[in-house]
């Protein structure tokens, strides 16, 4: 009964997790009540919602979006426009897919470490000081100075990148430890290899994926 209940110039606010074609469809049914309506998923879970630290991914027009801003501020922590309505559920969807395709990355080498003699309190200090995980480098330095710029002069070869992932499935053979993860990791760095691209920096591996999705992750201004 939401739409039927839409009086004119309110605004409909989803913080559900769902499809952008349904978040869409029923856009567009509360546009016929000149209605409006946020896809505004949240993250954090359960810790950030009693804290007041949410973040929302908030699609829809940008002007609706400030109306609603004092409500949504009262319960989150911060609020990240993404564009068109839908494009909240879209960029939940694929940071969703990130945090636990990360999750499952992360045991996979803390088993690795861990059997491999490792105390697991030192393991997870150590990946928790070291600039990937615990200085969140990946996206405050290493990809803005890559893959964003399309600069992919040498910081960390790629040949030298695939050297290790030998060393690490070495590792893995010798101490029988299962990493399906990390070896298609590997076989990415392998094709980029066969690219001809080993003296260049590492991350260049990911434009095969830009590739075959037919998409440049490039941000203006910072072409190199």
């Amino acid at each position: 009964g939401i739409v039927e209940g839409a009086r004119p110039g309110a605004i409909y606010i989803d913080h559900t997790t769902n499809s952008p074609h349904v978040v869409r469809r029923v856009g567009a049914a509360l546009c016929e009540r000149r209605a409006q309506m946020l896809d505004a998923p949240m993250d954090g879970g359960r810790e950030a919602a009693v804290a007041g630290r949410l973040t929302l991914f908030a699609g829809g027009d940008e002007r609706a979006l400030q109306r609603a801003r004092p409500v949504l501020e009262s319960y989150s922590g911060s609020i990240v426009w993404t564009g068109g309505l839908g494009t909240g559920a879209a960029t939940k969807i694929a940071h969703n897919a990130l945090a636990m395709s990360i999750d499952l990355l992360v045991t996979e080498c803390l088993t690795l470490g861990a059997r491999a003699g490792v105390e697991l309190p030192r393991l997870i200090e150590a990946f928790r000081n070291g600039c990937v995980v615990g200085g969140n480098a990946m996206f405050n330095e290493r990809l803005p100075a890559t893959l964003f710029r399309g600069d992919f002069s040498p910081r960390f070869a790629l040949r030298l990148a695939l050297k290790d992932y030998g060393l690490a499935a070495a590792l893995a053979s010798e101490y029988g430890v299962p990493t399906r993860i990390v070896e298609l990791c590997a076989a990415e760095l392998s094709e980029a290899m066969d690219r001809g691209w080993g003296e260049r920096d590492r991350t260049i591996a990911s434009v095969l994926q830009e590739e075959r999705a037919n998409v440049r992750l490039r941000l203006d201004g910072m072409d190199g």
